[in-house]
């Protein structure tokens, strides 16, 4: 067994074969080239390194080819989970598109903006007509009854405090219960 090894370390073939593969898939790995193409170049290159095989004097154990397979198969999975964990890091978060709610009695819209340290603020909150989505003056909630400007809807507010109502969609994405929320797409 001890022979064969050094048969197989001494010989310039294992080196190239060896050597073709790592020259082949690291660069293009670092490059993040399609691993595809990659398989399928080592596929061509290993093809070649057979076909001479079989036409030189040159023995090839079954272990030096399965070997090369757990390779390959390792590489394409190692690959593939790399793949699938920056596939899912890139994705928004699902109250991303949580732009709307009821809350006591009155429809409030806002945006998002993201700051400085990469966190997400709700922006342009403001309470609007559910009829026709002009916004209502909350400067004088005191009284907690308001009338849109355009249509002339009357609202009520049924909370405390109209200033609230930000903590309330926090605590709603929070603890996910924004998909629960009336949905009005308009």
């Amino acid at each position: 067994m001890g022979n064969k090894f050094k048969r197989l370390v001494n010989n310039p073939w294992a080196y190239t074969i060896v050597g073709g593969i790592v020259v082949i898939t690291v660069p293009q790995w670092i490059l993040k080239i399609d691993f595809i193409s990659i398989l399928k170049t080592v596929a061509i290159f290993l093809w070649h390194l057979i076909v001479a095989f079989l036409f030189f004097d040159f023995k090839v154990s079954i272990w030096m080819i399965l070997v090369a397979i757990i390779v390959l198969v390792a590489l394409l999975l190692i690959k593939k989970s790399i793949i699938k964990s920056t596939i899912k890091e890139e994705q928004p978060p699902t109250w991303i598109n949580y732009k709307k709610d009821k809350i006591h009695g009155l429809l409030f819209v806002w945006e998002y903006k993201e700051t400085d340290n990469n966190k997400m603020n709700i922006t342009n909150l403001k309470a609007v007509c559910e009829k026709c989505l002009c916004d209502l003056d909350t400067t004088y909630a005191f009284t907690n009854q308001f009338q849109c400007p355009d249509c002339q809807t009357p609202y009520t507010y049924s909370g405390n405090d109209i200033q609230d109502v930000e903590g309330i969609i926090i605590g709603r994405i929070n603890s996910d219960r924004f998909a629960n929320t009336l949905n009005l797409e308009k």
